[in-house]
């Protein structure tokens, strides 16, 4: 009977938890312009090139990097007096390639190393909210939910020669190769439902003076 009472206070209390109230305000979410509709959308893209080396008693290094990036996202917005929605979408793509020779010349050997590394990443991110008045009481119901995934990918490749000699003469030779891939992913996903009790204040007034502000500035 014991273990069967402690169950039922851990239920009680997590219902309890769930059942106490949130409050949480924004002061965006206290104005809003009635029915209106905004989107926006915007991509950008880079990359970067690089080279170094090193030169040192007996040996040598060469470095070669290249790395490139497209970033995109976009959003839309609708406002009524009785609904208001918006969708936000985000994505990324990465990649990189980085490339290694190494040479080494002690006395009696010699050995070198080529390294080929290559990396991919990809992130896609989607946030959407949903508010409702259903009656003409200051009640409104809100739903959101996000969701973002994560993923990489490693490709690398290696192979090296070395070779001992004496007397001028090869007494010795030896050659690798190892290759290796990677894969990560992360997913993650969140929800909210929620009841709130008053109306939004009506901006409009205020944005259209912000409007004709704006074009008597220009």
């Amino acid at each position: 009977m014991r273990p069967r009472h402690v169950s039922s206070l851990a239920l009680a209390a997590l219902l309890a938890a769930f059942a106490v109230p949130a409050l949480a305000g924004s002061a965006f979410d206290l104005y809003r312009v009635p029915d209106h509709r905004t989107r926006h959308l915007d991509a950008t893209a880079g990359g970067r090139l690089g080279r170094t080396g090193q030169n040192a008693l007996g040996s040598s290094s060469l470095r070669g990097l290249s790395y490139g990036s497209l970033q995109g996202g976009a959003d839309w917005l609708h406002d009524t007096d009785t609904r208001q929605w918006s969708l936000d979408a985000a994505v990324s793509f990465t990649g990189e390639r980085r490339n290694e020779a190494s040479t080494v010349d002690p006395p009696g050997m010699h050995g070198e190393g080529h390294t080929l590394t290559r990396l991919t990443g990809e992130t896609v991110s989607l946030d959407a909210a949903w508010r409702e008045y259903p009656t003409a009481l200051p009640l409104a119901l809100e739903i959101a939910a996000q969701g973002t995934v994560v993923r990489s990918q490693v490709w690398e490749h290696s192979t090296g020669e070395s070779e001992s000699f004496a007397g001028g003469v090869s007494i010795g030779r030896y050659e690798s190769a190892d290759g290796r891939w990677r894969r990560e992913c992360q997913e993650e996903a969140s929800g909210m439902i929620a009841l709130g009790w008053g109306r939004a204040r009506d901006a409009s007034a205020v944005h259209t003076a912000w409007v004709l502000e704006q074009r008597g500035l220009a």
